[in-house]
């Protein structure tokens, strides 16, 4: 008997089962890394032979060649089917002894070893227990005191002298106990008629009451009334009342949310958050660029000004040039040279440094009069009163948070809420600073950029912080407060509509911006005018010393004023003026183009979304928050109307079912729906008839009694051959009467019998001297034969020590024979095997000490017990056929020589048509197998390989010592598609209920096959092993590290997306939930089974077909529908939408989105959740692998 192919469906551990395995005759080696299903193979192949109550709740199909033919097994849910059904089943004693593995075999405490061991020892003593029987010739030579014997013979002795002592007549006692004795002989049946005679009474009177009963009538269909029906029939009326006040109320919600939906409707598709992002980003960076306009207009005016002043400064040296030559039209170099000549180089360099001075002095006074120009213009922009208009807005601000159900929510728009940025308002602080400090020695741009950039860091730092978000603004009162007090303020807006208030709020703060400014330029204005004071001074101090140098190096006014330093130095100065000029308009014009370009193009988007055309950042940025927010209630509105309309849905299915189980309640009643006194007074008809079936039930079951308790009393001879039924009362209590005379007389006879008996007995024991003369002589006699068989049992036990000797040396059992045989020669005669007292033992041959079991090494233990295993299993199977030895890694613990010899054993009993299964997770012993093989001139075992899918053979040749086996060779993806290379490494698609580590490795890694290949020829298959390979920084090192990133990423996105696509989703049902609700009986239990590996993955399917079984009570429906839904199996809420799934996503996993790029990561996420939402994780198709 050998098995042929074996797949297991199903297994603890082994979800997914494993492939068919074809397994050949003879010796089959299984191979394959731990946890990967080969203890597994053995107990289901152990469990298909020997099935148990127990069971390993493994679901597995076979097929076996028996000498009759071959048959199939099938093992499902601890049961075994045969087809067709075996003759000769494996012998139900061979189950405990057919154990080989390691395990087993190194257990202390193991039963079927030490019953082998006392069964082997009987079979020794020729089928006795001699120890037994030894045990029975314990007597000692010479009795105790307290021996039985010597106590039975003194109590004789007492009983010899007490009778001794009595004597009596017992002749006239026996004569008169004889006539009293016939006399009660003819009156012992007149008590017995007597009870006969109250038996048929009874039986007469039970009749009597049970014809009564019987004659009683009731309405037709009582027996259909539970007796319940009031209460129930008004729980169904109470649930159908609120069930329709929650469908009314249902109904209301879902009109509300429809009226939402279409005030919050789009022209087309509404725009999506990522695009809304987007364009906030946009724009808030737009805004920062616009508020860079107004400093460089300051600064392109303050350029303008200088350029005209260096201009001014060059035409007037030319003009005072040309005057000082004369009429004669000589050129100004010509006039130059006559004034300058006789000057050294000397005075013209101290000439010029005094000019320069004076030049500078002179710039540096423009500078401060342009500071304390522009300081005056802005100090006039102020009038309004700055907290009166701070106040308007912040009450702008409540208004529009008490605005609710306007479009705009219950908040306020997100721009007003946004706290002043202290840190843009400190770096701007700073810039300024710095630029005042650069003004002291360079032109007037500096300092006005300076000013204003100081201007804009305070009105932010003095910006009113937005109200708390949490403050109450729900109550039409407080709305109704603002508008009072915005109202009378010159700030009030002209229309209270929620977008013209977010308009007007907009240019309000505009408006405090700039008295911010305003009062900023007061409190520099006065600086401003000290610093011009002082360089008044300095231009009229450098004007004295220019004046002085000349005078002192003797050269005219006039030279000085045409000189040539001067010119140069009026030249380079309008140069440098008309360059910073050139660059400030180019950047002031290209600032405002691109303000322009981007606000324009904000525009238009609004404009495809139905939005009104905003006319600045602001503006935009406030048509954008009031577009975000509508997205938001639309969604929201969306999804509520989702969930309300499957509460309508299972809200009415309730009231259908409630309904249906009314009309049955009052169809079943027999009344009218709805007339709760005639159901009340047929229940009290109901209650009547319960309570006479009852009657009803006990008067049958007491007629029934007293029939049997009639017949088995005495013969009635008043009767005379007449039914018990025809008799009346009347005659059977004469009868009773009559009868209690003649048993009176019967009492009285044998009361007095009993006393002579009683007299008699006593006389007897008090005075019986021959019965106690010979109790002591028997006493007497047995204390004699004890002495007796105390010598013999001494010679007994002698005796059988020699037979037990003798016996076993020449009768040993067949089974002790070949164990012993097979131990020598797996130890090579080192060790022989010995039964001692019941249990097996080792004898060392060379120094000739016996251990037992406790005392061997695991090698030797283990080794010895598989000898007698094997041995045992031999003789319970002699009838039939061998049948398949599984060892799961019994050879693990020997050493290279006492393997072979084991394995030598082995391959014979392979030999003689027993199939021997192999189980290793070290390959070295499979070159070990493959060796002994060659030795002997075999051919090398089948070898299964489990990490290769279909078990497909491997070929594990190789000399000893055993080598590691060859890695799995993964197919190299030159010239493939990703389609191509994903079907030939059989790519399954994900299972969302599965954890992500499982999901192959393809997932993450489709966009680099080769680097796939790589990881696969480092073990890294999934995306599990690559997660932990990376965190131990153990990745395949050929890896390039961005491409390694991008797997990372795809796993950590790939998490982010199983969370958000649960949502909503039920886990799938297992055989444990079903059974943990109690709702399944036993004859429903493999229908149900049927259902649930139809429907396991959709449980509100499955509980649905589980209500359509015929016969199956909807309150065991419901009951196993509640503990699903404890349980999380049933559907908790809305499921994603794909652009909600898409962000929530995208959000959980900022490091991968990063990595991959916001557009390659939503579209791996769309892949994945399409991959998901397959009905069952199957193979992945072409479409689905690009």
């Amino acid at each position: 008997m050998r098995v042929e192919r074996l797949h297991i469906e199903e297994a603890p551990g082994l979800p997914d089962g494993l492939p068919e395995l074809e397994l050949e005759p003879g010796l089959t080696v299984i191979v394959g890394p731990n946890a990967s299903g080969k203890s597994t193979l053995a107990r289901v192949l152990r469990e298909l032979l020997w099935p148990t109550s127990e069971g390993s709740g493994a679901s597995a199909r076979s097929r076996w060649a028996v000498s009759d033919g071959t048959h199939s097994a099938r093992l499902s849910a601890g049961h075994v089917s045969w087809q067709p059904h075996l003759d000769s089943p494996p012998p139900r004693g061979a189950a405990g002894l057919a154990r080989f593995s390691v395990r087993t075999l190194l257990d202390d405490d193991d039963g079927d070893d030490q019953q082998l061991g006392q069964r082997i020892a009987r079979e020794l003593a020729g089928g006795l227990d001699l120890p037994a029987a030894a045990g029975a010739f314990d007597r000692a030579a010479r009795l105790a005191k307290n021996h039985k014997l010597s106590k039975a013979r003194a109590s004789a002795r007492r009983e010899l002298q007490l009778a001794k002592g009595s004597t009596g007549e017992l002749a006239t006692k026996d004569r008169k106990l004889a006539l009293l004795l016939q006399e009660i002989d003819a009156t012992r049946g007149a008590s017995k008629r007597k009870q006969a005679a109250e038996l048929l009474r009874e039986l007469l009177l039970a009749l009597d009451a049970l014809a009564g009963l019987e004659r009683e009538e009731f309405a037709t269909g009582l027996d259909q009334l539970v007796g319940d029906e009031i209460d129930r029939s008004q729980e169904l009326a109470g649930e159908l009342e609120r069930l329709g006040v929650s469908a009314t109320d249902l109904e209301s919600q879902f009109a509300a949310l429809a009226t939402t939906i279409d005030t919050n409707a789009f022209p087309g598709d509404p725009p999506g958050r990522q695009a809304l992002d987007a364009w906030t980003t946009r724009l808030r960076t737009l805004a920062l660029t616009a508020d860079r306009l107004p400093g460089l207009s300051v600064g392109v005016a303050s350029a303008d000004t200088c350029l005209a002043e260096r201009r001014a400064a060059v035409s007037a040296v030319t003009i005072d040039d040309i005057e000082s030559t004369g009429a004669d039209g000589a050129s100004a170099d010509d006039a130059t040279d006559t004034a300058g000549r006789g000057l050294s180089a000397s005075s013209l360099d101290e000439l010029a440094r005094s000019i320069g001075d004076v030049r500078e002095a002179e710039a540096e006074l423009k500078t401060q009069c342009a500071a304390v120009s522009t300081w005056e213009r802005w100090a006039q922009a102020g009038g309004d009163d700055a907290d009166s208009l701070r106040s308007a807005i912040n009450g702008l601000r409540g208004w529009l948070r008490s605005s609710v159900g306007g479009p705009a929510g219950d908040r306020a728009p997100a721009s007003h809420e946004a706290p002043a940025p202290k840190v843009l308002a400190w770096a701007l602080l700073a810039a300024g600073f710095v630029c005042v400090v650069v003004a002291a020695t360079m032109d007037v741009p500096w300092l006005a950029a300076g000013l204003a950039l100081s201007g804009w860091g305070g009105a932010l730092l003095r910006r009113p912080a937005a109200p708390r978000d949490d403050a109450p603004s729900d109550s039409g009162h407080a709305r109704a407060a603002f508008e009072a007090t915005i109202q009378s303020t010159p700030h009030a807006p002209s229309t209270w509509e929620v977008s013209a208030v977010e308009q007007h709020l907009t240019r309000l703060q505009r408006r405090l911006v700039e008295l911010d400014l305003s009062a900023r330029a007061h409190e520099q204005l006065e600086t401003a005018r000290q610093l011009r004071s002082e360089a008044e001074q300095r231009a009229e101090a450098t004007a004295d010393a220019r004046r002085e140098v000349a005078a002192r190096v003797g050269s005219s006014q006039d030279f000085v004023e045409l000189g040539a330093v001067s010119q140069a130095h009026a030249l380079m100065a309008w140069r440098d003026a008309r360059a910073e000029h050139t660059q400030l308009s180019a950047k002031l014009e290209e600032t405002q183009r691109a303000v322009d370009k981007q606000l324009a193009a904000c525009v238009a988007w609004l404009a495809t979304q139905g939005c009104d055309a905003p006319t600045d950042v602001a503006a935009a940025q406030a048509e954008l928050d009031v577009l975000g927010r509508r997205c938001t209630d639309l969604t929201d509105a969306r999804k509520q109307a989702g969930r309300v309309r499957g509460e309508q849905r299972k809200n009415q299915k309730a009231l259908d079912l409630a309904d249906e189980e009314s009309d049955a309640l009052w169809e079943r009643a027999k009344i009218e729906r709805g007339k709760v006194a005639a159901l009340a007074q047929r229940l009290r008809e109901h209650e009547r008839w319960v309570t006479h079936q009852g009657s009803l039930w006990e008067a049958r079951k007491g007629v029934d009694s007293c029939r049997v308790r009639f017949a088995q009393a005495a013969d009635l001879p008043q009767l005379d051959g007449t039914a018990p039924e025809k008799a009346t009362l009347e005659q059977v209590d004469g009868w009773i009467a009559a009868l209690d005379e003649e048993a009176e007389t019967f009492g009285e006879l044998n009361s007095s019998a009993g006393g002579i008996q009683e007299a008699l007995r006593s006389a007897r024991r008090g005075h019986d001297f021959a019965n106690a003369l010979a109790a002591t002589v028997a006493a007497e006699q047995e204390v004699a034969d004890e002495r007796e068989r105390a010598v013999v049992d001494a010679l007994a036990r002698s005796l059988l020590d020699e037979a037990r000797e003798q016996h076993e040396t020449a009768h040993a059992p067949p089974t002790l024979q070949r164990a012993q045989e097979r131990f020598s020669q797996f130890t090579q005669g080192h060790w022989r095997l010995e039964v001692n007292d019941g249990a097996f033992c080792a004898r060392d041959v060379s120094e000739g000490q016996t251990r037992s079991l406790a005392e061997l090494s695991d090698g030797t233990r283990a080794q010895l017990l598989l000898a007698v295993r094997l041995a045992a299993l031999q003789e319970m199977e002699a009838p039939g056929e061998p049948l398949p030895v599984c060892l799961d890694e019994t050879l693990s613990i020997a050493d290279p020589v006492r393997f072979e010899a084991i394995a030598s054993a082995l391959l014979k009993l392979a030999d003689g048509g027993r199939q021997i299964l192999y189980f290793t997770a070290n390959p070295g012993e499979v070159a070990q197998w493959a060796q002994v093989c060659k030795q002997r001139d075999r051919p090398a075992p089948h070898v299964l390989d489990l990490a290769v899918l279909g078990g497909a053979p491997v070929d594990w040749g190789g000399e000893l010592p055993a080598v590691p086996p060859e890695p799995e060779r993964v197919p190299d993806p030159d010239g493939m598609t990703n389609e191509q290379y994903a079907q030939l490494l059989s790519v399954r698609a994900p299972d969302g209920f599965r954890e992500v580590g499982s999901w192959h490795l393809y997932i993450g890694a489709h966009d680099d096959l080769e680097a796939l290949a790589i990881c696969m020829r480092f073990g890294i298959k999934t995306l599990g092993h690559w997660q932990e390979a990376s965190r131990r920084g153990a990745a395949a090192p050929e890896i390039p590290a961005d491409v390694a990133g991008r797997f990372s990423a795809r796993a950590a996105l790939a998490q982010a997306v199983v969370d958000g696509w649960r949502t909503g989703r039920g886990r799938p049902v297992t055989w444990d939930d079903v059974q943990s609700s109690g709702a399944v009986s036993e004859n429903f239990a493999q229908q149900v089974r049927d259902l649930l590996k139809q429907h396991a993955r959709d449980p509100a399917a499955f509980v649905e077909a589980v209500r359509r079984l015929d016969r199956f009570r909807a309150a065991k429906a419901d009951q196993l529908s509640e503990k699903l839904d404890q349980l999380g199996c049933l559907p908790q809420g809305a499921v994603l939408l794909i652009e909600d799934l898409v962000r929530r996503s995208l959000q959980a996993a900022p490091d991968a989105v990063q990595l991959l790029g916001p557009e390659q990561a939503a579209v791996f996420v769309t892949w994945l959740n399409e991959l998901l939402c397959r009905p069952a994780p199957s193979r992945l198709s072409p479409d689905e692998l690009s």
